[in-house]
């Protein structure tokens, strides 16, 4: 994998956000101390239908993230096969929205 699971992951959510979802989500965790991968995966599901990945796909591949966070995801984000076929299928191309997306969570505190 040539970017960290936990980008991978946010930037596949939030192409299911709303802008203003988005910016609810950022005060919530701006509250917080600290922000751990298990936490952040619980306030995705706070603001957003995880289930959508599934049922109303904006990509088919989005499944894969579905599964990682159903099956995978134990409460840490971690390098998996599936991760690694979605970033090679789905992101290329995606280096500028990856750089916004670093510079968003740096403002949020929250290390990649």
């Amino acid at each position: 994998m040539e970017h960290s699971p936990r980008l991978v992951v946010l930037l596949a959510l939030l192409r299911y956000m709303k802008p203003e979802e988005v910016e609810r989500m950022k005060i919530d965790l701006a509250k917080l101390k600290a922000v751990t991968d298990r936490l952040l995966v619980d306030r995705f599901r706070k603001y957003l239908d995880i289930e959508r990945l599934r049922t109303e796909p904006l990509v088919p591949e989005d499944i894969m993230v579905y599964n990682y966070l159903q099956y995978e995801f134990t409460g840490k984000f971690i390098k998996t096969k599936l991760l690694a076929r979605y970033e090679r299928e789905v992101m290329k191309g995606e280096i500028a929205a990856i750089n916004e997306l670093r510079s968003i969570l740096r403002s949020m505190k929250i290390d990649l």
